[in-house]
């Protein structure tokens, strides 16, 4: 962690974070009311969109600002601040030994620990899934008809972006639902940008994805190489996707199996 130096307190005090983080007690996304020098109230939403106050006790202006300085905590434009939660987590199971909050942490299998922007995945229910589905919001009828029909027939829910409505950051309920979810199918119809952003997620993620789209133009160069659906927008095309991408997630889940 460069120029950063904590004091035992200081240490203590976000080591007294750690159990509402991992359990999503606490929030994740702070503003505070100061005075005197002291912090007198953290307010923020937790993992329910319920409203999170806490007096931390003994927190100090300038012992906030060090824990910013640090990485734990990241400014926002609204004056806000993002939990770096996981970085906190990290950081005390290793007895804050040396950190660097822009490197990935890789171990000896090839496993990467990183510290996602969006903030840890949300863990209630309303954004996990078996299927996640990525897609243009212009094309919601096939996603209600023949795709979600169909994945459900499989014993398996699935989810759309569009599915939350929320007030909060919707990229993090995005990124949440991707986390949780078992594979992703993406229409990459129109080369959407916010398709091939969420796709790159589950790419990082090592999430799989099978991809469909009804021009084969629209799969970018890079993952051409990587299995997908090319379809047609009429009746008997959508009962072949249908078929077509039955096969795909039988043939997913198999190897999912192994």
């Amino acid at each position: 962690m460069p120029d950063c130096y904590l004091t035992d307190r200081q240490k203590d005090l976000l080591r007294s974070l750690v159990p509402g983080l991992e359990d999503g007690t606490v929030a994740t996304e702070w503003s505070y009311a100061y005075g005197g020098g002291e912090i007198l109230g953290i307010f923020g939403l937790d993992d329910q969109g319920e409203l999170w106050r806490n007096v931390w006790k003994g927190v100090t202006r300038a012992d906030f600002d060090e824990f910013v300085a640090c990485g734990f905590f990241r400014m926002k434009a609204d004056g806000g601040y993002i939990v770096r939660s996981q970085m906190i987590i990290d950081a005390v199971a290793r007895n804050f030994g040396e950190i660097d909050a822009n490197q990935p942490q890789v171990n000896q299998s090839g496993e990467i620990t990183v510290i996602p922007i969006f903030g840890p995945a949300v863990t209630s229910k309303q954004f996990q899934c078996d299927v996640f589905m990525v897609m243009p919001f212009v094309l919601r009828s096939i996603f209600e008809n023949p795709i979600k029909p169909l994945v459900q027939s499989l014993g398996m829910d699935i989810k759309l972006g569009d599915d939350f409505f929320s007030k909060h950051d919707i990229i993090r309920e995005i990124w949440s639902a991707i986390y949780h979810s078992k594979f992703i199918i993406a229409d990459c119809t129109g080369r959407n940008p916010n398709v091939f952003y969420e796709l790159g997620i589950a790419h990082t993620l090592g999430k799989p994805a099978i991809m469909i789209t009804q021009n084969k133009e629209d799969i970018p160069f890079d993952v051409q190489a990587k299995r997908y659906i090319l379809y047609g927008n009429t009746p008997e095309g959508l009962r072949q996707l249908e078929k077509d991408l039955k096969a795909a997630i039988m043939k997913l889940m198999s190897e999912l199996d192994e």
